[in-house]
């Protein structure tokens, strides 16, 4: 809630004072206008700052579509500090881009976004002001300035979870194809018509000045957000930088928005040239990961990179999946590609339901996604006139990774899909043997302790991919199944929760049951390769639930050691030169075959 006296601790905890109230707030004049309130309360406690000149323009609003609103109470009082001092230089501060969006958009929908980011747009003042503005009122916050070609400066505040994002009005000019050849402008002189028309969409244009709490809406994005609609705002200044085409992919999925049939056809054209054949990686895989970790409904987003043409030239291992046939019993939707926005959409809904963080999100996301890109390759007829995809599960690997790797995705999240991918048919298969009377716990003991071993991941993010790919199977319209419509996806989920609780293994699997120092003790040997022989064995029965406490581990582990005694000798046991030896046989599936042929 913005008060006098909020207001008054900060000015003192960023050592300004007497500066105006808002409600003695005037438009600034457009002759040059002394720092009055500024330098009178910086020289008084000492401090020195130049008396600065405006350049606000005298048409700066004309032809602007406004509107009064208030969202003082959504806005922080840092916001509202700056603004002020913006004013008693003689500028104006305007609230742009995402913040004013994203309020708008909560004001008009039944969807509430808070947004962290708050970028503040100065008119009237050139660089070097702003500059010296913000280091002498704020001398012990943290500035990051981004230079004269930029005209950008990040001030970082205490309360604040993402620093202000300060900037001088500038115009953009390409030179060449990639994000980094364009020459940029700043011109403080600009009005909010020519500030706004660098913004790529319509509702990305709108400003909003805190101080008079008037809302600049030049380019009618308002409207835009209240039809769901996507336009470009200027298709000129749009083409500058490509990679505005997937801002449009994930703003379309976040606010379930369409492009128009103009946004659609200029971004058709821009792919068919290539202009987006340059575009960074580390940028396009930033859009992708906003589409998968913000979007509420990916498949919109994913859509419209389909239809303009977008795969086709830069996601060949997805444009597969368009077109490639699937059994019609399993798959009443249609092709891999409809079934594949179905369950991202699914996953979307199933990781809100389970408040997954960010990280683990885009794990399940970009799995769900990629889950079936290897159907293309081994999608083949039977006898019987049904397609069948057999091993597509293993062979969707390789193009998943090349695709991450391609896109620069860290090292850590690649393991994990890899590890939940080539696996997101074995739950069902697991479920089935049950229902026909075949027990699966040592199956899903082994399931929770290569997925943890392999990734660190428990067995729930694998059920959250199952669940997705079984609920993206709509035969009737292109929404994934709910609860009423998939009661076999409820009943898998429930057994499954139960099985993995009675199992204890829900999360990381239980820890080898052998003390390796007290083994070791006992048998008065050196460590080496053959003891990671043993473990394993004793892994694989207490999956199999054969060894269930540490004496039964240790009594197992000396069985293990004779017999590993009498089959190959003592000098095995010691010996460096056959090292190699013990690491290929822990390569082995089960190394128990070594001592007990009957495994």
């Amino acid at each position: 809630m913005h008060n006098h006296e909020q207001e008054a601790a900060i000015m003192k905890r960023f050592g300004v004072s007497n500066l105006p109230a808002a409600s003695e707030y005037t438009l600034p004049q457009t002759e040059v206008t002394p720092s009055f309130y500024v330098v009178s309360a910086l020289l008084s406690q000492g401090k020195t700052f130049d008396v600065a000149a405006s350049y606000l323009s005298p048409t700066i609003e004309n032809n602007t579509n406004r509107f009064e609103l208030d969202f003082s109470d959504s806005i922080p009082e840092e916001v509202f500090t700056i603004c002020k001092l913006v004013s008693s230089l003689g500028g104006r501060a305007l609230l742009v881009g995402g913040c004013i969006r994203d309020l708008l958009y909560s004001d008009i929908t039944t969807t509430k976004i808070t947004p962290k980011d708050f970028d503040l747009e100065i008119y009237g003042l050139d660089f070097d002001t702003v500059t010296r503005m913000l280091i002498t009122a704020f001398p012990n916050n943290k500035c990051e300035f981004k230079g004269k070609s930029f005209g950008v400066t990040k001030l970082y505040f205490d309360g604040l979870a993402e620093p202000l994002d300060i900037a001088i009005p500038r115009t953009e000019v390409s030179t060449g194809e990639k994000h980094t050849d364009f020459e940029t402008v700043m011109n403080p002189q600009l009005d909010f018509i020519d500030g706004a028309r660098r913004r790529d969409l319509r509702f990305n244009s709108i400003t909003y000045d805190p101080l008079t709490k008037t809302i600049y809406d030049p380019f009618l994005g308002l409207l835009d957000l209240q039809q769901k609609e996507i336009n470009v705002t200027d298709p000129e200044t749009f083409i500058e930088d490509p990679l505005r085409v997937l801002r449009i992919m994930q703003f379309a999925a976040r606010f379930e928005m369409t492009p128009t049939n103009e946004t659609v056809s200029l971004c058709t054209r821009m792919v068919a040239e290539g202009k987006l054949d340059h575009l960074a990686a580390e940028r396009v895989r930033d859009e992708l990961k906003k589409l998968l970790i913000k979007g509420t409904k990916p498949s919109i987003g994913l859509r419209f990179i389909q239809e303009i043409g977008y795969l086709e030239r830069y996601w060949p291992e997805l444009q597969a999946l368009v077109g490639t046939p699937q059994h019609q019993n399993f798959h009443p939707e249609g092709d891999v590609w409809e079934h594949t926005l179905q369950a991202v959409d699914a996953a979307t809904l199933i990781c809100e339901r389970e408040h997954l963080p960010a990280d683990k999100k885009l794990t399940v996301m970009l799995t769900i996604l990629l889950h079936d890109v290897g159907k293309p390759a081994t999608t083949t007829l039977d006898e019987n006139g049904y397609y069948r995809a057999f091993g597509h599960e293993e062979a969707g690997v390789e193009p998943t990774l090349a695709v991450l790797q391609r896109l620069m995705f860290e090292n850590k999240t690649q393991k994990e899909v890899a590890a939940l991918l080539p696996r997101h048919m074995i739950i069902p298969s697991l479920y089935k043997n049950h229902l026909n009377g075949t027990s699966s716990d040592t199956a899903l003991r082994r399931l929770s302790r290569k997925l943890w071993k392999e990734a660190e991941l428990p067995i729930s993010m694998l059920m959250h991919v199952t669940e997705a790919d079984q609920r993206g199977r709509n035969g009737t319209s292109t929404q994934p199944l709910t609860d009423d419509e998939a009661p076999q996806v409820v009943a898998l989920k429930k057994w499954l929760d139960e099985q993995t609780t009675e199992l204890q293994v829900q999360t990381a699997p239980k820890e080898i049951l052998l003390n390796n120092k007290a083994f070791l003790k006992h048998h008065q040997v050196a460590g080496g390769p053959w003891l990671g022989i043993i473990n394993r064995c004793i892994e694989l029965d207490q999956d199999e639930a054969l060894v269930n406490s540490p004496e039964e581990a240790f009594f197992r582990g000396k069985e293990y050691f004779t017999r590993m005694q009498i089959h190959l000798g003592e000098e095995h046991i010691t010996a460096k030169r056959y090292h190699q030896t013990w690491a290929a046989l822990l390569e082995q599936e089960d190394p128990r075959t070594l001592f007990y042929p009957e495994y």
